[in-house]
């Protein structure tokens, strides 16, 4: 016939298949995990809150190490929470019961540390999600405080955003984070269970 002639491509998933389940170095190896991050090349780390420590696989699923208790710096990581890692493959720590965020190397070794219980610019209340953005900003859900934070991979305070409630741009007890390709910051609530997206500014 006449006429301009148009299509709409759609893709479908014609199927999926599990791929593996890594082989862990004795039953009950992961009692409690809480939180997983990748760095960039590929390998995995994972907090398990029954030992308080943070255990590296490879990307293949071989055991590596485990850090986290000992750590002088520290004696050790109370309450692991959340955890992150930049493009550097330095991983970023919550501890929500010592109010920290907590800096290591990709081997584990101890870096810095920022954060002390209270609720001005450079305090948390339980902190728990943490992500990274592609410039190595670090973003906290500061869950009791019903807010997010932003500081530079350093722990220089950049900004802070939101407020307890329910309006828009409000949080209640955020607890899980993400950022996008385009440097928005999802936010993941517990307290009015939904997600919230922010633009957030570059700079105080």
């Amino acid at each position: 016939g006449e006429g301009d002639l148009s299509f709409q491509p759609v893709l479908t998933v014609a199927r999926y298949a599990h791929a593996v389940i890594w082989r862990l170095p004795e039953p009950g190896f992961l009692k409690e995990p809480s939180g997983m991050a990748m760095n960039p090349e590929g390998d995995i780390y994972i907090i398990d809150g029954s030992d308080r420590k943070v255990k590296k696989f490879s990307a293949g699923g071989t055991y590596d190490a485990a850090w986290g208790m000992g750590v002088k710096e520290l004696s050790g990581l109370r309450e692991p929470a959340g955890i992150a890692v930049d493009q550097y493959g330095n991983v970023y720590i919550t501890d929500a019961r010592r109010h920290t965020v907590n800096k290591f190397s990709k081997e584990g070794k101890f870096i810095r540390k920022w954060g002390k219980e209270g609720e001005d610019e450079i305090s948390f209340k339980s902190p728990a999600g943490i992500a990274v953005d592609g410039q190595n900003n670090v973003y906290v859900a500061d869950t009791d405080n019903n807010r997010v934070q932003k500081f530079s991979g350093e722990g220089e305070w950049i900004c802070r955003f939101g407020s307890p409630g329910a309006a828009d741009g409000q949080m209640a007890l955020p607890i899980g984070l993400a950022v996008d390709g385009q440097g928005r910051v999802l936010v993941l609530e517990n307290g009015n269970g939904r997600i919230q997206v922010f633009d957030v500014p570059p700079k105080k």
